[in-house]
This record gives C-alpha cells, sequence and structure tokens, in this order.
C-alpha cells in the first residue's frame, strides 16, 4: 500500500466477520498531500493480492 504514489501512510487492524466466526483485515489509508485524485481502492488491494 505505502508503494501507491497517492499513499502517505496506511494501517492494517483485524475486526471480527459479520458471523464473528473469524477475523478479517480492514485497511485505512491516508491520502498523499498534493495527490491529484484519491486512489481508487483497487489500485490499492491489486498489488497487496499479487505478492
Amino acid at each position: 500500500m505505502l508503494g501507491h504514489p497517492g499513499v502517505a501512510d496506511a494501517a492494517v487492524v483485524a475486526v471480527n466477520s459479520r458471523s464473528g466466526a473469524t477475523e478479517v483485515p480492514v485497511a485505512f489509508v491516508t491520502r498523499r498531500a498534493g495527490a491529484s485524485r484519491v486512489p481508487k481502492e483497487q489500485e490499492i488491494i491489486n498489488p497487496c493480492t499479487s505478492r
């Protein structure tokens, strides 16, 4: 996530799933100052899941 040019900072935390049976990751992202636009969700997720 931090490799994206529009992201200044990011954190991932675990939260209970809707069923409560497991946890799922949730990311909080801060846009980089001066970024021309807000990054789309998939622009941030795809590089993370392709590793």
